[in-house]
């Protein structure tokens, strides 16, 4: 998915009021955080705030049924594809990996095959505090 058309999704789920609550909520989570739905399908009361009406908070929503409601917000795979490839040019691989729950190796193939400056991350590192120490003798 295109930048332009991830940032129009994002922008519609904000703004939108005709969208479900339950349907904004999911798909920010996948769109901005690359979040799966299965994952955003097993997100209980307690973990979020609920400030009108929701589904039973004991039960959480079946990962099936989630994902047909972000599917009819247009929230789909290319959105979570387009918003991982967008953190991905923003935060270290292993950083991000632990933040969203991924494979670390995943991650970081997919950072190569972006040539993103990240992809060198541990080895631009060495470097820098290589040259820093250097600098301060």
């Amino acid at each position: 998915m295109p930048a332009a058309d991830r940032d129009a999704l994002v922008a519609r789920l904000v703004n939108d009021i005709t969208i479900p609550d339950d349907v904004r909520i999911a798909g920010l989570l996948v769109a901005l955080y690359a979040q799966p739905v299965a994952r955003v399908s097993r997100l209980q009361r307690h973990h979020i705030v609920i400030t009108e009406h929701g589904q039973e908070p004991t039960r959480p929503v079946c990962p099936k049924s989630a994902r047909a409601t972000t599917a009819a917000g247009r929230v789909n795979r290319a959105a979570r594809v387009a918003a991982l490839h967008h953190l991905i040019t923003h935060i270290p691989t292993a950083v991000l990996a632990n933040l969203i729950g991924a494979n670390p190796n995943f991650v970081a193939d997919r950072a190569a095959t972006l040539n993103t400056a990240w992809a060198n991350y541990p080895t631009q590192r060495a470097r820098t505090s290589t040259v820093e120490q250097d600098s301060q003798a």
